[in-house]
């Protein structure tokens, strides 16, 4: 059985609450975010030419597409019928998980249309033998061995906490930037500070703690990609009364978690005053919401 159109969208994320050796040689809990990758699947029935339609694709997740091809046994013919447009609203290399916003949304588009949706664990552990991925796909912030895919712990998400995301021109490139011998070495020193905090927080329903340990985090992985200006960012940030920063850890962008009272424009122009933004050019208020996929 199969659809004949299928629309979905995916959120992004604003990097990571934490990443560390957190029951695992290598975990993390993504922060996703009200900015969403669309993707659009057809059906387009008599068959096609195998690559029509999926000529926007990046090559990872063209990736995704065989993967759940070879995940559902379609033959050649039914895979060269489906026809798919994806939307991203990010940039790649930023560390708004675009790359597993991607890969997960053309990979549920794929199995809703053949009406064969697959639950977030196995998007998890497919996304995974492509690349190190986000976790993303789960509704409940979760920790989770990024290098399989493998669930450790689940936490309920905190929706709609105000953030102001801080997008550098900079990028990093995931597959080349974790290939150094230097950051393999400064990812085994890592602590699990940040995970204790987080846990801390959870379990007394802290906000501010939550992204107290954010900032435990992105701090303590200086030493593996640095983030220019991240302290006096953090200083200025608990002056004016902000819960904390929370960043990306394979990416460059950094983001400050606030109070609703307190106004983004206070902040600005606090960062502009730090000389700030000649490295972060562009700011955008965003929030936090719940991951997984999610039918049009």
């Amino acid at each position: 059985m199969s659809k004949d159109h299928v629309r979905l969208k995916v959120p992004t994320t604003c990097g990571e609450l934490i990443q560390g050796p957190y029951l695992a040689k290598e975990s993390l809990i993504s922060l996703p975010i009200n900015l969403y990758t669309e993707v659009e699947a057809r059906l387009v029935k008599g068959g096609g030419s195998g690559t029509t339609g999926k000529t926007n694709l990046q090559p990872k997740a063209a990736a995704g597409f065989l993967s759940a091809v070879k995940h559902l046994g379609l033959t050649e013919r039914e895979a060269s019928q489906v026809e798919l447009v994806l939307n991203s609203p990010v940039a790649p290399g930023k560390g708004y998980a675009s790359s597993t916003s991607d890969l997960c949304g053309v990979m549920a588009a794929v199995f809703e249309l053949f009406e064969a949706p697959q639950p977030a664990e196995t998007l998890a552990a497919l996304c995974a033998e492509i690349e190190p991925s986000d976790g993303l796909m789960f509704e409940a912030w979760t920790l989770f061995d990024h290098l399989t895919g493998r669930v450790l712990e689940t936490y309920k998400t905190v929706e709609n906490v105000k953030l102001l995301v801080l997008e550098p021109l900079s990028i990093c490139v995931t597959d080349t930037f974790r290939s150094d011998e230097a950051v393999q070495l400064a990812l085994d020193q890592k602590t699990e500070k940040p995970f204790r905090l987080f846990e801390k927080a959870i379990r007394e329903g802290s906000v501010r703690g939550v992204f107290q340990a954010a900032a435990a985090s992105v701090l303590e992985h200086q030493a593996v990609l640095m983030k220019p200006h991240l302290e006096a960012i953090m200083e200025m940030a608990e002056r004016e009364g902000a819960y904390g920063v929370v960043g990306a850890h394979s990416g460059t962008i950094l983001g400050i978690a606030m109070p609703e009272a307190l106004e983004e424009a206070v902040l600005i122009e606090k960062l502009r005053e730090l000389g700030v933004l000649e490295w972060y050019q562009k700011q955008f208020v965003a929030r936090t919401v719940v991951g997984g996929c999610k039918i049009l």
